[in-house]
Parts: structure tokens; C-alpha cells; sequence
């Protein structure tokens, strides 16, 4: 009898050990499936590069979010523009300072994420037309992250009988908080709340360096031109969850 019951302990074990493993093995393919699903949608939300300068566009896509989580967190970019001439002298000096929210998908705790990036790149400022980036971290669990960057733009040079005109556009894009409302499934929303335009006329003497600095990293262009147009676009754009 005793044999029966070691017997029966042990097979009884085994099933539960079974089901057991048989259960995490399930959860740990959903949670992947979801943080697989979140990284497509941030990058479609994403997609949105035109739109970010364009008062009143939106974009949106829907999410499904049984196992994770949506948070945000929150940077300051403080952005200093310089322009200086052929001899190396400052024409021109701004800084804009500029908070932005960083809205993320935070995994189930059973999965991790590697630090890759799915749209643009590391580069805090490019003369990329991608001004919405989506990369993964792993970072208090596994997360997906959808962030501005600033662009700067080199629209070219144009001759008169008298001088020679460059035109340099920078766009400063930042995120504020929308709506969150409603249950599962979920659309994800950006909209452009505000767009601030400033131009500048810069006499150059012939030749210019347009400078932007964030919080440490630098990319400079440089143009032949008596006068340059400097363009800078801010905007505001919305992120909001609605329940469907």
C-alpha cells in the first residue's frame, strides 16, 4: 500500500509539474506575442513624421493589452542653435529649452528586450525626415519606446542678381498627454495640438555654420550664402490611449 501511495505521490507530481511548465511555457509565448504586437504598433504610430508639423493631423492604431502595460515617462531636451560666420564668429544664438513625454509598452514580467532600435536611430538629432523613433530596452522590465528627435533640414541655396540665399529648417518636435479613457482593445493616438514657426534672416558674409546641440550631442551644416533663412518649427503633439 505504502508503494501504491509513494506510486501515486509521484505520478501526481509529474502532472503538476507538467501542467505547471505547460502553463508558463503558454504565458511566456502571449506576453512575447504582445511585446512582439507592441513594437508593430508603436511603429505604426509612429509614421507620423509629416503629420507632427501639420496642426491638427493625427494618427492612430489599435492595440490589444492583456499582459503589459502602457506608461510614460518624461525628458527635458535643452536645444541650443548657433550660427556662425566664415571666421568662426556667432551671428546667431538660441537655446530652447523643451520637455517631452516618452510614452512605452512595459512587458510581462516574464520576457526581456534587447536595446535595438526599429525606427530611426540613437541620434538625438539627424537630418532624417524620421522625427518619431521606436526602440526596445530593457528597463525596469522589458519596454517598447516611442520618442521625438530633432531634425535638421538642408532646403538648399538660391541665387539672385545680388546674393546668394540659404534656407536651413530645424523642427523641434515634443509630445504632451491626451485623453486616456475606455478598455481593451486600445487606440493609440498622436495628434498635433500646436505649431510654432520662427523665421530668422541672418546676413552671413558669405558663408554660415548652423550649429544644434542637445543635451551634449552636435550636428553642424554648413552653407555659402550672403543671407541665410532660418526656420524653426516647435511643436505639441497629443498621445492618447481611448478605449474602443
Amino acid at each position: 500500500m505504502m508503494a501504491k501511495a509513494v506510486v501515486g505521490g509521484i505520478t501526481l507530481g509529474l502532472i503538476v509539474l507538467v501542467f505547471a511548465w505547460a502553463s508558463y511555457v503558454t504565458e511566456l509565448q502571449l506576453q512575447s506575442t504582445e511585446f512582439t504586437n507592441a513594437i508593430y504598433a508603436f511603429q505604426i504610430l509612429a509614421n507620423f513624421d509629416e503629420g507632427a508639423f501639420n496642426e491638427g493631423d493625427a494618427n492612430y492604431v489599435m492595440m490589444t493589452i492583456d499582459r503589459g502595460r502602457i506608461e510614460i515617462s518624461s525628458k527635458t531636451y535643452n536645444v541650443q542653435i548657433t550660427v556662425t560666420d566664415a571666421t568662426g564668429n556667432p551671428i546667431y544664438d538660441k537655446n530652447i529649452p523643451i520637455t517631452t513625454l516618452i510614452p512605452n509598452y512595459r512587458g510581462g514580467w516574464l520576457i526581456s528586450a534587447m536595446d535595438s532600435y526599429y525606427r530611426g536611430s540613437s541620434d538625438i538629432i539627424s537630418e532624417s525626415t524620421i522625427v518619431l523613433t521606436v526602440y526596445t530596452k530593457q528597463e525596469d522590465g522589458a519596454r517598447v519606446f516611442l520618442a521625438p528627435r530633432i531634425r535638421i533640414a538642408n532646403m538648399g541655396t538660391f541665387k539672385s542678381t545680388t546674393e546668394t540665399v540659404g534656407v536651413v529648417n530645424i523642427y523641434i518636435p515634443s509630445i504632451v498627454v491626451g485623453e486616456s479613457m475606455g478598455g481593451n482593445p486600445y487606440k493609440l493616438y498622436l495628434q498635433t495640438k500646436k505649431v510654432t514657426t520662427d523665421v530668422y534672416k541672418i546676413t552671413t558674409g558669405g558663408s554660415a555654420t548652423i550649429t544644434v546641440t542637445v543635451n551634449g550631442s552636435t550636428y553642424s551644416i554648413s552653407m555659402n550664402c550672403d543671407t541665410l533663412i532660418l526656420t524653426i518649427l516647435t511643436s505639441e503633439i497629443y498621445f492618447g490611449v481611448r478605449g474602443v
